[in-house]
Protein backbone atom coordinates (compact mmCIF):
# COMPACT_ATOMS: atom_id res chain seq x y z
CA UNK A 1 0.00 0.00 0.00
CA UNK A 2 1.20 3.92 -0.16
CA UNK A 3 3.46 4.93 2.33
CA UNK A 4 1.81 8.35 1.94
CA UNK A 5 -1.58 6.47 2.94
CA UNK A 6 -0.20 3.45 5.06
CA UNK A 7 -1.74 5.52 8.21
CA UNK A 8 -5.38 5.54 6.63
CA UNK A 9 -5.83 1.55 5.84
CA UNK A 10 -6.39 -1.53 8.12
CA UNK A 11 -6.65 -5.02 7.17
CA UNK A 12 -9.00 -5.91 4.95
CA UNK A 13 -10.66 -8.96 5.30
CA UNK A 14 -10.94 -11.93 2.35
CA UNK A 15 -14.19 -12.13 0.90
CA UNK A 16 -13.77 -15.70 0.29
CA UNK A 17 -11.78 -17.12 3.64
CA UNK A 18 -12.22 -14.13 5.71
CA UNK A 19 -8.87 -13.82 6.31
CA UNK A 20 -7.38 -10.31 6.78
CA UNK A 21 -5.49 -8.78 3.88
CA UNK A 22 -1.97 -7.82 5.47
CA UNK A 23 0.20 -7.92 2.94
CA UNK A 24 0.80 -4.83 0.39
CA UNK A 25 -0.67 -6.70 -2.43
CA UNK A 26 -4.08 -8.41 -2.91
CA UNK A 27 -6.37 -9.58 -6.07
CA UNK A 28 -9.27 -7.97 -6.57
CA UNK A 29 -11.83 -9.91 -8.53
CA UNK A 30 -14.09 -8.03 -10.69
CA UNK A 31 -16.97 -8.91 -12.13
CA UNK A 32 -17.92 -7.35 -15.42
CA UNK A 33 -20.55 -6.60 -17.54
CA UNK A 34 -21.43 -4.69 -20.63
CA UNK A 35 -22.80 -1.13 -19.85
CA UNK A 36 -25.68 0.31 -22.44
CA UNK A 37 -25.33 2.78 -25.01
CA UNK A 38 -24.88 6.20 -23.49
CA UNK A 39 -25.36 5.47 -20.10
CA UNK A 40 -22.23 5.18 -16.90
CA UNK A 41 -21.62 1.72 -15.38
CA UNK A 42 -19.22 0.49 -12.87
CA UNK A 43 -17.78 -3.34 -11.82
CA UNK A 44 -17.92 -3.99 -8.53
CA UNK A 45 -15.16 -6.16 -6.92
CA UNK A 46 -14.41 -8.21 -4.39
CA UNK A 47 -11.15 -8.55 -2.18
CA UNK A 48 -9.59 -12.21 -2.07
CA UNK A 49 -5.94 -13.52 -0.53
CA UNK A 50 -5.56 -15.61 -3.08
CA UNK A 51 -5.93 -16.89 -6.54
CA UNK A 52 -7.52 -20.01 -5.17
CA UNK A 53 -10.01 -17.51 -3.53
CA UNK A 54 -9.94 -15.55 -6.36
CA UNK A 55 -11.44 -18.54 -8.52
CA UNK A 56 -13.77 -19.43 -5.98
CA UNK A 57 -15.69 -16.60 -5.69
CA UNK A 58 -15.71 -16.10 -9.57
CA UNK A 59 -17.27 -19.86 -9.92
CA UNK A 60 -20.10 -18.89 -7.45
CA UNK A 61 -20.66 -15.81 -8.90
CA UNK A 62 -19.39 -15.95 -12.68
CA UNK A 63 -21.62 -12.59 -13.96
CA UNK A 64 -22.77 -9.63 -12.94
CA UNK A 65 -25.70 -7.34 -14.19
CA UNK A 66 -24.59 -3.42 -14.19
CA UNK A 67 -24.65 -1.12 -11.69
CA UNK A 68 -25.50 3.15 -13.02
CA UNK A 69 -22.37 4.34 -10.90
CA UNK A 70 -24.13 6.41 -7.97
CA UNK A 71 -23.93 10.41 -8.40
CA UNK A 72 -26.34 11.91 -5.78
CA UNK A 73 -26.48 11.85 -1.88
CA UNK A 74 -23.55 12.12 0.66
CA UNK A 75 -20.30 10.39 1.28
CA UNK A 76 -21.60 9.73 4.80
CA UNK A 77 -24.37 8.31 3.79
CA UNK A 78 -24.93 4.61 5.09
CA UNK A 79 -26.47 3.44 2.33
CA UNK A 80 -24.32 4.36 -0.07
CA UNK A 81 -21.72 2.09 1.57
CA UNK A 82 -22.89 -1.03 -0.58
CA UNK A 83 -21.35 0.73 -3.91
CA UNK A 84 -18.14 1.84 -2.52
CA UNK A 85 -17.78 5.46 -4.57
CA UNK A 86 -19.72 8.23 -5.21
CA UNK A 87 -19.20 9.91 -8.39
CA UNK A 88 -19.27 13.46 -9.89
CA UNK A 89 -18.78 13.81 -13.76
CA UNK A 90 -18.63 17.25 -15.66
CA UNK A 91 -21.68 17.31 -17.99
CA UNK A 92 -20.33 19.92 -20.73
CA UNK A 93 -18.19 18.57 -23.25
CA UNK A 94 -14.28 20.27 -24.10
CA UNK A 95 -12.07 18.14 -21.60
CA UNK A 96 -9.68 16.16 -23.43
CA UNK A 97 -10.81 12.09 -23.31
CA UNK A 98 -8.51 9.87 -20.61
CA UNK A 99 -5.78 8.43 -22.26
CA UNK A 100 -3.71 5.06 -21.25
CA UNK A 101 -1.79 7.38 -18.83
CA UNK A 102 -4.93 8.90 -17.05
CA UNK A 103 -4.64 9.29 -13.21
CA UNK A 104 -6.03 11.02 -10.18
CA UNK A 105 -4.81 13.18 -7.03
CA UNK A 106 -5.55 11.57 -4.08
CA UNK A 107 -7.01 13.37 -1.11
CA UNK A 108 -7.98 12.12 2.48
CA UNK A 109 -10.64 13.64 4.36
CA UNK A 110 -12.22 13.52 7.78
CA UNK A 111 -15.37 11.80 8.18
CA UNK A 112 -16.85 15.08 9.46
CA UNK A 113 -15.84 17.33 6.89
CA UNK A 114 -16.04 14.71 3.63
CA UNK A 115 -19.68 15.98 2.82
CA UNK A 116 -18.92 19.64 2.33
CA UNK A 117 -15.79 19.22 1.00
CA UNK A 118 -16.84 16.82 -1.90
CA UNK A 119 -19.66 19.43 -2.56
CA UNK A 120 -17.31 22.00 -3.09
CA UNK A 121 -15.35 19.59 -5.63
CA UNK A 122 -18.42 18.90 -6.99
CA UNK A 123 -18.83 22.41 -7.73
CA UNK A 124 -15.41 23.37 -8.88
CA UNK A 125 -15.68 20.19 -11.14
CA UNK A 126 -18.65 21.96 -13.23
CA UNK A 127 -17.31 25.24 -13.50
CA UNK A 128 -14.15 23.64 -15.35
CA UNK A 129 -11.56 23.80 -12.67
CA UNK A 130 -10.28 20.51 -12.34
CA UNK A 131 -11.46 17.41 -15.00
CA UNK A 132 -13.98 15.68 -15.98
CA UNK A 133 -14.69 13.07 -13.06
CA UNK A 134 -14.12 12.67 -9.11
CA UNK A 135 -14.97 9.73 -7.02
CA UNK A 136 -15.13 9.71 -3.29
CA UNK A 137 -15.39 6.38 -1.15
CA UNK A 138 -18.33 5.64 0.26
CA UNK A 139 -17.10 2.40 2.25
CA UNK A 140 -15.56 2.99 6.22
CA UNK A 141 -14.09 -0.04 6.42
CA UNK A 142 -10.30 0.88 4.23
CA UNK A 143 -9.53 4.82 5.89
CA UNK A 144 -8.70 5.01 9.46
CA UNK A 145 -5.80 7.71 11.12
CA UNK A 146 -5.84 7.91 14.67
CA UNK A 147 -8.77 6.40 15.45
CA UNK A 148 -10.56 8.77 12.78
CA UNK A 149 -12.41 7.90 10.14
CA UNK A 150 -11.28 9.42 6.75
CA UNK A 151 -12.93 9.07 3.03
CA UNK A 152 -10.73 9.54 -0.01
CA UNK A 153 -11.27 11.99 -2.75
CA UNK A 154 -9.76 10.64 -6.31
CA UNK A 155 -9.83 13.95 -8.82
CA UNK A 156 -9.30 12.74 -12.19
CA UNK A 157 -6.79 14.39 -15.10
CA UNK A 158 -7.00 12.81 -18.58
CA UNK A 159 -3.17 12.44 -18.90
CA UNK A 160 -0.57 11.97 -16.36
CA UNK A 161 2.15 13.30 -18.92
CA UNK A 162 0.16 16.20 -19.54
CA UNK A 163 2.12 18.04 -16.38
CA UNK A 164 0.72 21.61 -16.92
CA UNK A 165 -3.23 20.29 -16.80
CA UNK A 166 -1.97 18.06 -13.46
CA UNK A 167 -0.73 20.78 -11.96
CA UNK A 168 -3.59 23.38 -12.85
CA UNK A 169 -5.98 20.48 -11.05
CA UNK A 170 -4.05 21.26 -8.47
CA UNK A 171 -3.81 24.55 -7.77
CA UNK A 172 -7.60 24.25 -8.09
CA UNK A 173 -7.18 22.18 -5.00
CA UNK A 174 -5.72 24.23 -2.90
CA UNK A 175 -9.16 26.80 -3.59
CA UNK A 176 -10.57 24.47 -2.11
CA UNK A 177 -8.55 24.62 1.09
CA UNK A 178 -6.51 21.38 0.62
CA UNK A 179 -3.18 22.90 1.77
CA UNK A 180 -0.99 19.59 3.08
CA UNK A 181 1.14 17.64 0.65
CA UNK A 182 -1.55 15.55 -1.39
CA UNK A 183 -0.29 12.51 -4.27
CA UNK A 184 -0.78 12.16 -7.73
CA UNK A 185 -1.37 8.41 -9.30
CA UNK A 186 -1.48 6.64 -12.29
CA UNK A 187 -4.61 4.61 -12.94
CA UNK A 188 -2.02 1.85 -14.85
CA UNK A 189 0.02 1.84 -11.35
CA UNK A 190 -3.48 1.22 -9.81
CA UNK A 191 -4.85 -1.55 -12.12
CA UNK A 192 -1.36 -3.34 -11.45
CA UNK A 193 -1.58 -3.48 -7.66
CA UNK A 194 1.19 -1.46 -7.56
CA UNK A 195 2.08 0.56 -4.48
CA UNK A 196 4.66 1.96 -2.32
CA UNK A 197 6.98 0.55 0.18
CA UNK A 198 9.88 -2.22 -0.02
CA UNK A 199 11.27 0.06 -2.27
CA UNK A 200 8.41 0.78 -4.43
CA UNK A 201 6.95 4.43 -5.48
CA UNK A 202 3.44 4.33 -6.74
CA UNK A 203 2.21 8.09 -6.95
CA UNK A 204 3.73 9.85 -10.16
CA UNK A 205 3.91 13.51 -7.98
CA UNK A 206 3.51 14.91 -4.71
CA UNK A 207 2.54 18.44 -4.07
Amino acid sequence: MDTENREFMRAIPCQACGQLLMEPVYYQVEFRAAAAPGKRYFSTGRYVCSLACAEQLAAQQPTHEPIPYPTEGAPSDPHLRQYRWLYAFLETPGYPAATERSGKWMVFVKLNEVDAFWERVRNALQVGKLGDNAKVSTDPSTHKAGGVEHRVVCIYSYDGADEDDVWRIRASLRELDVSWEIFYKLDTATRAGIYSGKGTKASLYRG
